[in-house]
């Protein structure tokens, strides 16, 4: 694990996010279009190219909020160098300080109750159906197994192959609790899949992600903006400090920024090969052009990109994931109506 303070991680990333942001703040002034209306003069065409003055406040909003935050943290981090008596003041909405923020890494004793906090993202995925999956399975492997020998005596190589053959529902909610060391095992080796949604507390989620160093795929469903920006930037620094194994990030109705894209480039450009963005309930956020563009960067190592049900997407942005982006396999654009055939 990097012995660097999360706080200066944090700010480190920051500062490449803003500047991630200014160069396609460039690009897109240079090629904006203006807004079509709808009215003869502009032509039908006009509104597949962008990008257009939307796009540019969007960056221009993105570009403060991220400078407002690296001048809070900054001024914390000088304000607790100094070593005056000044309270620990809340750096966003979810209230991290910056004591918090620099605890994350501190080594704390594996702790059961992370256990429920996991089983209420445990899910039977459609991924996992060719496991077994049932509680009946796992009964007749156990009992197999105890005949004979006991499964806390197995070498951990065939243990893992064991456990391969149940999904990560029945791992949690049914062989984790029944001992600390299968709780410690499951989740430090063997739980790779988690979806996140109804978050209940930001501080377990970090917690939690901390035990999870073989996560392989996240999901996070119905995230909307109760979750800051320090909030994702924080989540996203845990996992590529616990694991360097994250293949895939799924968003479902979930309130999007260019910032978080910025972060995903920063925080898993070598590993990240699969993002996709599924339906937006709210369609809160309508200037997917900018997610687009800002995943064209030669260094990330995205092979497929899918997203269904989003708006503002025009030939700007597609254009510049193709020409950037060199590993793309997949580009799957599903219920897009904003596309034309050029």
């Amino acid at each position: 694990m990097n012995n660097t303070l999360v706080s200066d991680r944090l700010l480190l990333t920051f500062v490449n996010v803003k500047q991630r942001l200014e160069c396609l703040l460039s690009i897109c002034r240079i090629h904006e279009k203006p807004m079509w209306t709808g009215e003869d003069d502009c032509g039908e065409d006009c509104r597949f190219f962008g990008p257009y003055q939307s796009d540019i406040e969007e960056l221009e909003k993105s570009i403060n909020q991220i400078s407002s935050l690296i001048e809070n943290l900054q001024h914390e981090k000088s304000e607790n160098e100094e070593d005056k008596p000044m309270p620990d003041y809340p750096l966003c909405e979810n209230r991290w300080t910056l004591n918090k923020i620099d605890e994350i890494d501190d080594e704390h004793p594996f702790d059961l109750t992370i256990l429920a906090q996991l089983s209420k993202y445990a899910y039977n995925s459609d991924e996992n159906l060719d496991q077994i999956n049932s509680h009946e399975d796992l009964q007749q492997i156990d009992s197999i197994l105890t005949n004979t020998i006991n499964l806390l005596d197995l070498p951990p190589e065939i243990l893992l192959h064991i456990l391969s053959y149940l999904s990560p529902f029945d791992l949690v909610h049914s062989l984790a609790p029944t001992c600390q060391y299968f709780a410690s095992f499951i989740l430090t080796r063997v739980y790779s899949h988690l979806k996140l949604s109804k978050i209940i507390s930001v501080f377990d989620v970090t917690q939690m992600l901390g035990y999870l160093p073989y996560l392989q795929s996240i999901t996070f469903a119905d995230c909307h903006d109760e979750i800051s920006v320090l909030t994702w930037s924080i989540w996203f620094d845990r996992i590529a400090q616990i694991s360097s194994n994250l293949q895939q990030i799924t968003f479902q109705n979930t309130l999007l920024s260019p910032i978080i894209i910025c972060l995903i480039v920063e925080y898993f450009s070598h590993s990240l090969q699969t993002i996709v963005f599924n339906y937006q309930q709210t369609k809160a956020y309508e200037k997917f052009d900018l997610i687009l563009a800002l995943f064209a960067n030669e260094n990330i190592q995205l092979k497929r990109f899918t997203a269904s049900y989003q708006l503002g997407i025009t030939n700007f942005g597609i254009l510049q994931l193709i020409d950037n982006l060199k590993t793309i396999v997949e580009l799957n654009l599903l219920y897009i109506e904003a596309i034309s055939d050029e």
